[in-house]
């Protein structure tokens, strides 16, 4: 079998295992189906853009703290501030 398959087979495996406690960690960090889904994501193009050096079975802990950075950045695209309070970009309308 040739690298790349092995390769890709690896990735494959590796998303079966490690997507849903990833989504769950993304959810409890953004409230948001559809964020977490964008963490998940970005947390696999990040490891296929620039793998880490690191044993295939550190791989689950290195893709959790991926989306510890990535949650944060997701959700402030959403919130900002407004009168001192959080409020959500496409729900609130200031009446400033």
């Amino acid at each position: 079998m040739p690298a790349s398959t092995d390769h890709a087979s690896l990735l494959e495996q590796l998303f079966r295992e490690q997507r849903k406690t990833l989504w769950a960690l993304a959810y409890r960090l953004t409230g948001s189906h559809e964020d977490a889904e964008d963490v998940v994501q970005e947390a696999f193009v990040r490891l296929l853009r620039d793998p880490p050096c690191a044993p295939p079975e550190e791989l689950g802990r290195w893709l959790a703290r991926v989306g510890h950075v990535a949650a944060p950045t997701t959700r402030s695209l959403l919130f900002y501030f407004c009168c001192g309070r959080q409020v959500c970009y496409f729900l609130h309308r200031c009446q400033l």
